[in-house]
């Protein structure tokens, strides 16, 4: 009887395909496959299901090749990607992309080839087409890319149609092997140094040959350590010794070379240190966390900054390893993990793998493998990672904890899935029946109203580690400072001369605007005409270091204007404040302090967080400036004040959400002040210093921000009392989207009719040419959230199958940030 498979592949369709399985052929469930899509392509697929139904709509294509030994997807991943697509509404195949690293996802590539018999009469070959054919006599094979490149056009379908209608190419595809290993040329003995005779022969043979006698005994020695062999740049650095040495010493049968693997991830590293004692206060709080060893519950760990958190973690991570379980350590940028995989490193050392996004496709790949490899040599145990780490292919997770809980981050905007990686954990540290604990000095309102009710367990440390104090926090009351005509304040007097006195005192500072740039709006001072990115309806921000005008959602650039593109004036100023801006301010202040910056423009490199961060932690820069990226666990030593310079734009950001977020980044960055010996001063600038939000920031007073927060958020019916649901309606046709939109409102109206806002515009309503248009659906505790995501998909297939609507693409956002 016939087998098939039902195959998961990675595109956004909500199905599987089923495909036959030759006899030849041993799969099960996790494999990975390849599998012919369409008249042409091929892709890479996980087998999800095996059985002797044959499909009756179509007959099944046969798997091309199993591609690995054993399964490389667990059931319980399998069944945790189940879950993903259900509850962010999106398919299997794009839970899939997300999943897999790219160099674990083959695909077939489109590419031409020549297949003209005869000689062309260079008269019946246009511009174009004379171009390519010259460049496929010259290569045989050219990509749909590289074609598009050599004539200079995006648009070549129909050019390379006419071409095929000719005779004179066809259109094959190629699969090629995405990831590519480390490899190296190493040189080593050509046979075993146990074997008397040949090695007799060979000093005979280089008795003349002062180098590579040398050699051979360095050859002798690395083969009974079992070395498995040097690179000719090795041999010449360490020993003297050159490649017409060895190439010499090749021919004569002593020596051979050959390719060698190397991992990219380091191993080289063992434990420094054991976990330090705990204080009174931390343990308490440990013994706590570990009843839920047994009943599983997630725990939400509340801990002021500075309190000690992370040495509670290295308990918990050592009580996990030694019952030989795996464990996964979240943050929300990769900033962090600079820092804090050092820290940990001194205590499991190559016990830890860390997986981010600034890794390279063949280095995730990699560490997606160490981690399937558990519990085998070169494996990890213990994995740090940002969001996406919840994808790895853990097979004993025993520990999840995510650190910073609060943080946005987490958030997945875009493509789909679009998760939360907080609250996948959670389901992920559930299916593998894993502890669960969320840590923060700030806790997200929704874990702090589940801790409330009983849902989770909650557990506190309210005082710092070693009995240091909180930083005293001040207020700045800008409203009473001297100010210069059409110039904001970006450093009062107050705050230059709280700079100067902890600089003389030789401590750090750190100053605080979440606005990066030199400026974000530039005005012409006669009309007000402002530039505007030609892709977005945003102003561009003006970065003066390039001097270049820059969109900041698009990419978009162009050259500083030398006067007014409506009026011809040459009056042009900036207005506003970014960290770029302040930067210079800082140096024009403060000559003689070494400033640095930490925003996106500066970390854009693999390495460059950890530079900046160490050099800060080194001593070697007085004064950092930063965005949202510095409020996010770093720890240093000797920071003794930290500026907040524009407190107001963060509180009168127009989301229900400003007022938590504000709260939370003002306390995030507070508390990175005064972490070692002194009590560290805060100054925040404000024209409204008497504001309730910057008391309770001042008090460090979370419950009482908090249940202020819940009392609003219940009576105005939003999370955690509410469930929402955004469906984002984009089209490059402004009145298209508008009658898209209501044309999808209205049947939600009827079904939800107290709980449907708009359809409205969003503050920027026009991103990378594609206009904008939300409904937000609030979901009460009596409301189905699976009944309204089953209508929303319904609702949605209408809408597209109107012929107005064919190009109209609409987003589901579960639980939006």
């Amino acid at each position: 009887m016939s087998v098939y498979a039902d195959i998961l592949v990675p595109i956004p369709l909500p199905r599987l395909f089923t495909y036959s399985i030759a006899k030849d052929q041993d799969i099960r469930i996790g494999h990975r496959v390849l599998v012919p899509l369409g008249r042409r392509k091929i892709y890479t697929g996980i087998v999800r299901r095996i059985h002797e139904e044959p499909p009756s709509m179509y007959k099944p294509k046969e798997i091309i090749e199993v591609l690995d030994p054993a399964p490389l997807i667990g059931e319980t991943q399998l069944k945790f990607w189940d879950w993903m697509a259900r509850y962010y509404v999106c398919s299997p195949g794009e839970v899939m992309t997300a999943a897999l690293p790219a160099g674990l996802k083959l695909e077939s590539e489109t590419r031409v080839r020549w297949i003209a018999q005869e000689e062309i009469d260079p008269e019946e070959l246009n511009d174009n087409q004379f171009l390519i054919a010259q460049a496929l006599e010259q290569q045989n094979e050219l990509k749909l890319s590289e074609i598009s490149e050599i004539i200079g056009k995006t648009t070549i379908h129909p050019i390379i149609q006419s071409m095929i209608k000719k005779e004179w190419v066809e259109v094959v595809e190629r699969v090629e092997e995405k990831y590519k290993p480390k490899t190296e040329i190493l040189w080593r003995l050509a046979f075993l140094a146990e074997n008397e005779d040949l090695l007799e022969l060979s000093f005979q043979n280089v008795a003349n040959a002062p180098k590579q006698r040398t050699a051979l005994f360095q050859f002798i020695d690395d083969a009974r350590l079992n070395h498995p062999g040097r690179s000719a740049s090795e041999w010449h650095k360490k020993f003297g010794i050159g490649r017409a040495a060895l190439t010499a010493m090749r021919d004569k049968g002593i020596v051979e070379s050959y390719s060698f693997e190397h991992s990219r991830l380091s191993f080289n590293s063992d434990p420094e240190e054991k976990a330090k004692p705990l204080s009174p206060a931390q343990q308490s709080a440990l013994d706590e966390l570990k009843t839920a060893v047994n009943t599983r519950k997630v725990q939400l760990l509340h801990g002021v900054t500075g309190s000690g958190k992370t040495e509670i973690y290295i308990h918990l991570i050592e009580e996990a390893l030694a019952r030989g379980e795996q464990v996964l350590y979240l943050l929300p940028e990769i900033a962090l993990t600079t820092q804090i995989i050092q820290r940990l490193k001194k205590y499991f050392g190559d016990a830890i793998g860390v997986f981010h996004s600034h890794y390279s496709q063949n280095e995730r790949a990699e560490v997606w493998q160490a981690v399937a490899r558990f519990p085998e040599e070169n494996s990890y145990s213990i994995v740090l990672g940002a969001r996406s780490a919840v994808f790895l292919p853990f097979e004993n997770l025993g520990l999840v904890i995510v650190d910073e809980e609060h943080e946005s981050s987490f958030k997945q905007f875009d493509p789909a899935p679009r998760y939360h990686g907080r609250d996948a954990a959670i389901v992920l540290a559930r299916l593998h029946g894993a502890m669960c604990i969320l840590g923060s000095a700030t806790p997200s309102l929704e874990s702090y109203y589940n801790a409330k009710i009983g849902k989770y367990d909650y557990v506190s440390l309210t005082d710092r580690f070693g009995e240091l104090l909180l930083p005293e926090v001040h207020f700045v009351d800008l409203s009473k400072e001297e100010k210069t005509p059409g110039q904001p304040v970006i450093l009062s007097k107050e705050m230059r001369n709280r700079i100067q006195n902890t600089l003389d005192d030789k401590g750090q500072v750190i100053l605080f605007q979440n606005r990066r740039g030199f400026a974000p709006i530039l005005e012409c001072q006669r009309c007000s005409w402002t530039p505007e990115c030609q892709n977005c309806d945003v102003s561009l921000t003006y970065h003066k270091q390039i001097h270049t005008l820059k969109c900041h959602y698009c990419g978009f650039s162009r050259q500083f204007p030398t006067k007014c593109e409506s009026c011809g004036h040459d009056d042009l100023r900036t207005k506003s404040f970014g960290t770029e801006r302040i930067e210079e301010e800082l140096k024009i202040r403060f000559p003689s302090a070494r400033i640095g910056r930490m925003d996106w423009d500066t970390t854009r490199r693999k390495h460059a967080y950890q530079e900046i961060i160490d050099q800060f932690a080194r001593g070697e820069m007085d004064i950092l400036v930063g965005t949202q990226m510095l409020t996010k666990g770093l720890d240093f030593d000797g920071v003794r004040m930290v500026g907040i310079l524009a407190a107001d734009t963060m509180m009168q950001y127009p989301d229900f959400r400003a007022f938590e977020r504000a709260f939370q980044l003002m306390v995030q960055v507070s508390g990175r002040a005064g972490r070692k010996e002194q009590r560290g001063k805060v100054y925040i600038q404000s024209y409204k210093p008497d504001h309730p939000l910057l008391l309770d920031v001042q008090k460090s007073d979370y419950e009482r921000r908090a249940d202020l927060e819940i009392k609003k958020r219940k009576e105005f019916h939003y999370p955690p009392f509410y469930r929402l649901i955004r469906l984002n309606i984009r089209h490059r046709d402004r009145d298209r989207v508008s009658r898209a939109a209501e044309a999808l409102a209205r049947p939600l109206r009827k079904q939800f009719p107290q709980e449907v806002l708009g359809p409205e515009f969003p503050a920027i309503p026009r991103v990378r040419n594609q206009y904008h248009k939300n409904i937000m659906l609030k979901l009460g505790a009596a409301d189905s959230l699976n009944r309204a995501k089953e209508m929303i998909r319904q609702y949605i297939e209408q809408l597209k199958d109107h012929n107005d609507f064919k190009g109209v693409r609409v987003v589901i956002d579960i639980d939006p940030q």
